[in-house]
Parts: C-alpha cells; sequence; structure tokens
C-alpha cells in the first residue's frame, strides 16, 4: 500500500506530461478499438452479402456437381419447398447454370445462363441492385432475360429485343428459345458483365429438358454463423448420401473460411504499429521520472529500499499511468463504436452506389460490429507495453548506487 501511495504521488508531480502521455495511449486505443469495430462491421457485412449470394449459408446440390458441373448433375427442385418450412431457414431458392450461345440478329457470343426463382431469390439475394436499365425478371417464366450492360453492348441489344440462346439439351436435342430482354445489370467485373444472363428457372429448365430439377439450391438463415446448425437440419430432410449432398458454406470455400478466421491479425498488427510508437512515449516518460528523481531515489535506496521494491515503484507508476489512459480510451472506443453503430461510415461511388466486387455490390454504408475480443486484448495489450517500457527505467533505479545518487543535484 505504501509504494501504491507513493507511485500515485509521484505520478501527479508533473501533471502536464501525465495527461499528454495519458491522453495519447487513450487516443492511440480509443482508435484502435473504433477500427477493430469498423472492420469487424465491414468484414461480417461484405463475408454475409457474398456468402447469400453466392454461396448461401448452407447448400444442397449432387455430389458431383461441385467437381464437373455437369449439366446432369441435379437435384429435385420440390426439395425448395421442405427447405424453407423448416424453423431455421429465413429463405431457400433453386439455381440452375448453363453455357450456350447468345445471339441478336447481327452478332452472337457465349453465355453462362443463370437460372433463379425470383419471388424465391428475393429472401436470399438483392440481385436487382445491380440492374441498370429496364426491369427485373417477373415471378412468372414468360421467356424473359436480364444480361449485362457490356453483353448488350457487344451483341447490340436493347430493351425488348430478342436474344437467340442455342446450346444442348439434357436429352440430346439441340436447345434453342428466342427470349426477351427486359433488362440490363452491370456488377463491375467484366466477365459477368460481357457473358452473364439471368432468366427464370422455369424458362431454363424447359429449355434444357430438365422439369422439376436444379443444379444448386442456395439456403440463408439468421446469420452465417448458423451455418453449422442449418446444414444439420436442411440435411435432416434431404440428404440421402447417394444424388444429394448438404454442406454450410464454409465446407462449400474453405479459403473464404480461412479468410473469415484471419480476421484478427489485422487486429494485432494496428496494436503492433500504434502502440510501438505510444510505447516509446511511455518509455520517455519514465526515464524523465527517474532522471529526475535520482537524489530521491538515492535516499529511498539508502534508508533501506531494496532493489525489488525500487523496480517495483517505477513498474507500479507506468501501470498506474495506464490505467488512467485505459479508463478513457476504453470511454473513448466506446463512443466511436457506438456512432459506427448508429450512422455507420459513409463508402459510395461516384454514381451513389456501393462499390462492386467479383460481381457483388455492397451497401452504401458500413456499420460497426462490437466484440468483446478487441477490447479485452487492447487492454491487455495496452498493460503489455506499459510494463515493457518501465523494466530499462525500473533497472536504471535499481542498480542507482545511494552515495552517487544522493550527490545528484
Amino acid at each position: 500500500m505504501t509504494l501504491l501511495r507513493i507511485a500515485w504521488r509521484n505520478l501527479w508531480r508533473h501533471k502536464r506530461r501525465t495527461l499528454i502521455t495519458a491522453s495519447g495511449m487513450a487516443i492511440a486505443m480509443g482508435l484502435v478499438i473504433s477500427m477493430s469495430a469498423l472492420q469487424d462491421g465491414m468484414f461480417d457485412m461484405m463475408a454475409d452479402v457474398m456468402i447469400r449470394q453466392q454461396l448461401g449459408h448452407a447448400q444442397v446440390n449432387h455430389p458431383e456437381w461441385p467437381g464437373k458441373q455437369s449439366m446432369y448433375d441435379t437435384v429435385p427442385s420440390s426439395l425448395v419447398d421442405g427447405i424453407q418450412a423448416l424453423p431455421e431457414v429465413t429463405g431457400a431458392s433453386g439455381r440452375m447454370f448453363s453455357f450456350g450461345l447468345a445471339a441478336s440478329e447481327t452478332k452472337a457470343g457465349g453465355a453462362r445462363y443463370v437460372g433463379i426463382d425470383p419471388a424465391d431469390d428475393r429472401a436470399i439475394t438483392d440481385l436487382s441492385a445491380n440492374l441498370v436499365d429496364g426491369a427485373f425478371l417477373g415471378d412468372a417464366a414468360k421467356g424473359e432475360v436480364l444480361i449485362g450492360q457490356a453483353m448488350a453492348k457487344e451483341l447490340e441489344l436493347a430493351i425488348g429485343e430478342e436474344l437467340v440462346f442455342l446450346g444442348q439439351a439434357a436429352d440430346g436435342s439441340t436447345a434453342n428459345e428466342l427470349l426477351t430482354v427486359v433488362g440490363t445489370y452491370s456488377t463491375g467485373v467484366d466477365q459477368m458483365d460481357k457473358t452473364g444472363a439471368y432468366m427464370h428457372v422455369g424458362d431454363l429448365q424447359r429449355i434444357l429438358a430438365l422439369d422439376g430439377q436444379v443444379h444448386q439450391i442456395l439456403v440463408v438463415g439468421e446469420h452465417m454463423d448458423l451455418s453449422a446448425e442449418i446444414a444439420a437440419a436442411v440435411s435432416g430432410i434431404v440428404e440421402d448420401g447417394e444424388h444429394t449432398q448438404v454442406r454450410a458454406w464454409e465446407d462449400a470455400d474453405p479459403a473464404m473460411a480461412q479468410m473469415m478466421g484471419m480476421r484478427d491479425a489485422s487486429l494485432f498488427v494496428m496494436l503492433f504499429i500504434i502502440f510501438s510508437v505510444a510505447g516509446l512515449a511511455v518509455l520517455n516518460t519514465n526515464l524523465m521520472t527517474v532522471f529526475e528523481r535520482t537524489r530521491e531515489l538515492g535516499v529511498l535506496r539508502a534508508i533501506g529500499m531494496t532493489r525489488s521494491k525500487m523496480m517495483a515503484l517505477v513498474i507500479l507508476e507506468s501501470v498506474l499511468l495506464t490505467s488512467v489512459a485505459v479508463v478513457f480510451g476504453i470511454a473513448l472506443g466506446g463512443f466511436l463504436d457506438w456512432l459506427l453503430i448508429e450512422y455507420g461510415f459513409p463508402y459510395e461511388t461516384e454514381d451513389g452506389k456501393g462499390f462492386s466486387w467479383q460481381g457483388i455490390t455492397f451497401p452504401t454504408r458500413f456499420y460497426g460490429t462490437v466484440r468483446p475480443f478487441p477490447f479485452i486484448v487492447t487492454t491487455c495489450f495496452v498493460f503489455f507495453v506499459a510494463v515493457a517500457a518501465a523494466i530499462w527505467p525500473a533497472i536504471r533505479a535499481a542498480l542507482l548506487r545511494p552515495v552517487q545518487a544522493m550527490r545528484e543535484v
């Protein structure tokens, strides 16, 4: 208790220096906490949007489909209704895929056709956010097609004109159809905008002679962290092991799962960079304190204070200084986190839309996500830096010779 009182008294001998050092550490801590909240919010939102639009929180397909993506590797589309009825599921939608020729009156090119059920798809994705001109697909199969803006330019197709679908059906016959262009979209990804074409899954089933079949069923729940529970619930009603398989998104895309697992690495990078500078400030403060009190420390050594207690005194002063900084740092970080949660961080392109990446358009505003982990790690790291920065000054104080130290002016 005596050491604590002495350390606290010494801390406020130079109030300005103490407040400046503590303020710097508090600001650094608040920035790290808020940046972590923003990063977590961006990460969660981007991952959730990407997973919803590309992978689903879980997906059902033929066991051979992920590797071969053959036209014949399908599952019954009737499974969608049963999956949608599960309490763990908020939406499910079947999709079909086919490569073929897309042609206008004057030009032709390769295309990747994606069959979707617009009504079911709205529960899991927002593909209409990429719409540039015209209208989105109707809920009924009426021979409509939505093509990329680059494809429309390449084929010289306008809204309302007809696109020729030419490919191969599952029964060996030639698949051909006239489709009406109802709209164009843009994802920002050249390959998708030049070759991607969306149509009603009912139309694509009929054209490919695969009535009642889909290549993939995307399933979503409340949150991507519940993917294992969602996959387990879906497996209970659809998986037979031979013709269907159910996979959580982590199993469907291990690379994405690995990237999600690495998100805390950037927190440690921020901590290292920011508090390396803050640690120098603490070290400077501790050294100045020891130099200014050399005579006083010599007196303490002369009246019987041991070397270990001398080291403990200097380290305790650093810990108390850090405690003051932590209180204000957590308060600042909490306030900034509240702003990020309440108002978000605007991030939009020149045309007022969210940025696009890999064919996915994100919202125009990111919101923060608060987790206990950044608060705990940041606080522990700050104290670690404070103790580390006090070791050198503490050793110097402990090695002082009382006679020489008391001669210091």
